[in-house]
Protein backbone atom coordinates (compact mmCIF):
# COMPACT_ATOMS: atom_id res chain seq x y z
CA UNK A 1 0.00 0.00 0.00
CA UNK A 2 1.75 3.14 -0.62
CA UNK A 3 1.48 6.41 -1.43
CA UNK A 4 -1.67 5.81 -4.27
CA UNK A 5 -3.20 3.40 -1.60
CA UNK A 6 -3.03 6.65 0.97
CA UNK A 7 -4.15 9.09 -1.49
CA UNK A 8 -7.05 6.94 -2.27
CA UNK A 9 -8.66 6.53 1.51
CA UNK A 10 -7.77 10.49 1.85
CA UNK A 11 -10.21 10.46 -1.01
CA UNK A 12 -12.49 8.16 0.36
CA UNK A 13 -12.46 9.92 3.37
CA UNK A 14 -12.59 13.65 2.12
CA UNK A 15 -15.88 12.36 0.02
CA UNK A 16 -17.16 10.58 3.25
CA UNK A 17 -16.84 13.84 5.16
CA UNK A 18 -18.25 15.63 1.90
CA UNK A 19 -21.48 13.68 2.12
CA UNK A 20 -21.50 14.15 5.78
CA UNK A 21 -21.20 17.58 5.35
CA UNK A 22 -24.01 17.86 2.44
CA UNK A 23 -26.14 16.06 4.67
CA UNK A 24 -26.22 18.26 7.60
CA UNK A 25 -26.51 21.12 5.28
CA UNK A 26 -29.32 19.33 3.23
CA UNK A 27 -31.09 18.36 7.07
CA UNK A 28 -30.12 22.34 8.78
CA UNK A 29 -31.66 23.67 4.84
CA UNK A 30 -35.13 21.60 5.87
CA UNK A 31 -34.91 22.83 9.31
CA UNK A 32 -34.53 25.74 8.38
CA UNK A 33 -37.43 26.11 5.79
CA UNK A 34 -39.63 24.41 8.21
CA UNK A 35 -38.73 27.27 10.70
CA UNK A 36 -39.39 29.56 8.11
CA UNK A 37 -42.51 28.63 7.51
CA UNK A 38 -43.70 28.10 10.92
CA UNK A 39 -43.09 32.23 10.93
CA UNK A 40 -44.79 32.87 8.05
CA UNK A 41 -47.84 31.35 9.15
CA UNK A 42 -47.56 33.09 12.35
CA UNK A 43 -46.91 36.38 10.61
CA UNK A 44 -50.05 36.15 8.40
CA UNK A 45 -51.92 34.87 11.59
CA UNK A 46 -50.53 38.28 13.16
CA UNK A 47 -51.80 40.62 10.13
CA UNK A 48 -55.42 38.86 9.64
CA UNK A 49 -55.21 39.20 13.86
CA UNK A 50 -54.62 43.35 13.31
CA UNK A 51 -56.58 43.38 10.39
CA UNK A 52 -59.60 42.46 12.52
CA UNK A 53 -59.10 44.58 15.22
CA UNK A 54 -58.68 47.59 13.13
CA UNK A 55 -62.48 46.60 11.29
CA UNK A 56 -63.41 45.96 15.23
CA UNK A 57 -62.04 49.21 16.21
CA UNK A 58 -63.80 51.00 13.00
CA UNK A 59 -66.80 49.71 13.60
CA UNK A 60 -66.65 50.77 16.98
CA UNK A 61 -65.82 54.44 16.11
CA UNK A 62 -68.59 54.75 14.22
CA UNK A 63 -70.81 53.16 16.86
CA UNK A 64 -69.20 55.82 19.13
CA UNK A 65 -70.25 58.46 16.58
CA UNK A 66 -73.71 57.22 15.72
CA UNK A 67 -74.40 57.31 19.58
CA UNK A 68 -73.11 60.88 20.65
CA UNK A 69 -75.04 62.07 18.05
CA UNK A 70 -78.23 60.11 18.94
CA UNK A 71 -77.44 61.68 22.48
CA UNK A 72 -76.88 65.41 21.10
CA UNK A 73 -80.21 64.55 19.84
CA UNK A 74 -81.73 63.73 22.67
CA UNK A 75 -80.32 66.62 24.24
CA UNK A 76 -81.53 68.69 21.91
CA UNK A 77 -85.13 67.04 22.44
CA UNK A 78 -84.96 67.40 26.24
CA UNK A 79 -84.21 71.47 25.59
CA UNK A 80 -87.36 71.65 23.42
CA UNK A 81 -89.27 69.25 25.68
CA UNK A 82 -88.06 71.73 28.69
CA UNK A 83 -89.03 74.61 27.07
CA UNK A 84 -92.40 73.26 25.80
CA UNK A 85 -93.00 72.12 30.07
CA UNK A 86 -91.88 75.85 31.07
CA UNK A 87 -94.90 77.08 28.41
CA UNK A 88 -97.34 75.17 29.63
CA UNK A 89 -96.55 75.97 33.67
CA UNK A 90 -96.83 79.70 32.27
CA UNK A 91 -99.78 79.11 30.81
CA UNK A 92 -101.44 76.87 33.80
CA UNK A 93 -99.99 80.08 36.35
CA UNK A 94 -101.59 81.78 34.31
CA UNK A 95 -104.93 80.11 34.39
CA UNK A 96 -104.63 79.73 38.12
CA UNK A 97 -104.23 83.46 38.60
CA UNK A 98 -107.20 83.97 36.22
CA UNK A 99 -109.57 80.96 38.01
CA UNK A 100 -108.83 82.96 41.45
CA UNK A 101 -109.95 86.32 39.76
CA UNK A 102 -113.33 85.12 38.85
CA UNK A 103 -113.70 83.18 42.36
CA UNK A 104 -113.05 86.83 43.60
CA UNK A 105 -115.49 88.30 41.51
CA UNK A 106 -117.89 85.86 41.90
CA UNK A 107 -117.68 86.11 45.34
CA UNK A 108 -118.08 89.81 45.33
CA UNK A 109 -120.65 89.57 42.98
CA UNK A 110 -122.19 86.36 45.74
CA UNK A 111 -122.15 88.78 48.87
CA UNK A 112 -123.42 92.19 46.77
CA UNK A 113 -126.72 90.08 46.25
CA UNK A 114 -126.36 89.09 49.24
CA UNK A 115 -126.41 91.99 50.62
CA UNK A 116 -128.59 93.82 47.54
CA UNK A 117 -131.57 91.50 48.71
CA UNK A 118 -131.07 91.48 52.69
CA UNK A 119 -131.69 95.34 51.72
CA UNK A 120 -134.52 94.48 49.84
CA UNK A 121 -136.29 91.88 52.25
CA UNK A 122 -136.55 89.40 49.29
CA UNK A 123 -136.32 85.51 50.42
CA UNK A 124 -132.88 84.45 50.47
CA UNK A 125 -131.62 82.78 47.15
CA UNK A 126 -130.25 79.41 47.51
CA UNK A 127 -127.39 78.57 45.59
CA UNK A 128 -127.91 74.73 44.64
CA UNK A 129 -124.66 72.83 45.52
CA UNK A 130 -123.52 70.40 42.85
CA UNK A 131 -126.05 67.08 42.67
CA UNK A 132 -123.11 65.03 44.09
CA UNK A 133 -120.10 64.63 46.57
CA UNK A 134 -117.52 67.21 44.37
CA UNK A 135 -114.38 64.38 46.08
CA UNK A 136 -116.41 61.39 44.74
CA UNK A 137 -114.39 60.57 42.01
CA UNK A 138 -116.74 57.13 40.97
CA UNK A 139 -118.86 60.05 39.39
CA UNK A 140 -116.07 61.50 37.40
CA UNK A 141 -114.87 57.96 36.35
CA UNK A 142 -118.79 57.41 35.29
CA UNK A 143 -118.94 60.95 33.28
CA UNK A 144 -115.70 59.98 31.76
CA UNK A 145 -116.78 56.33 31.07
CA UNK A 146 -119.63 57.08 29.71
CA UNK A 147 -118.43 60.22 27.29
CA UNK A 148 -115.83 57.54 26.16
CA UNK A 149 -118.72 55.09 25.26
CA UNK A 150 -120.45 57.68 22.70
CA UNK A 151 -123.53 58.74 25.19
CA UNK A 152 -124.64 62.36 24.68
CA UNK A 153 -123.90 65.17 27.59
CA UNK A 154 -127.31 64.97 28.20
CA UNK A 155 -128.32 61.24 28.51
CA UNK A 156 -125.31 61.42 30.96
CA UNK A 157 -126.47 64.13 33.24
CA UNK A 158 -130.06 62.57 33.06
CA UNK A 159 -128.68 58.83 34.39
CA UNK A 160 -126.40 60.09 36.91
CA UNK A 161 -128.97 63.27 38.02
CA UNK A 162 -126.37 65.81 37.14
CA UNK A 163 -126.36 69.02 35.44
CA UNK A 164 -124.85 69.18 31.98
CA UNK A 165 -122.52 71.76 33.24
CA UNK A 166 -121.05 69.96 35.52
CA UNK A 167 -120.67 66.88 32.93
CA UNK A 168 -118.63 69.19 30.55
CA UNK A 169 -116.53 70.49 33.12
CA UNK A 170 -115.60 67.05 34.03
CA UNK A 171 -115.08 65.98 30.77
CA UNK A 172 -112.93 68.70 30.07
CA UNK A 173 -110.91 68.45 33.48
CA UNK A 174 -109.99 65.07 31.97
CA UNK A 175 -109.14 66.25 28.82
CA UNK A 176 -106.97 68.55 30.61
CA UNK A 177 -105.26 66.09 32.95
CA UNK A 178 -104.60 63.58 29.93
CA UNK A 179 -102.68 66.09 27.65
CA UNK A 180 -101.04 67.11 30.49
CA UNK A 181 -100.33 63.23 31.60
CA UNK A 182 -101.22 64.01 35.36
CA UNK A 183 -102.83 61.52 37.15
CA UNK A 184 -105.01 62.02 39.89
CA UNK A 185 -104.29 60.39 43.07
Amino acid sequence: MGLDGLVFYMIVAMAFVLIIVLIFLYIKDGESSRKFRIYEKAIEELNANIISQQTTVNNLSKKIVAKSEIIRLLDDEKVDTTKALEAIVEKVKALEVEIKSIELSTTKSIKEAKDTQDSLSVPPIVISSPSYNANDKDIDEKVVSMHNEGYSNDTIAKQLKVSIGEIEFMIKREKMLNALNIKES
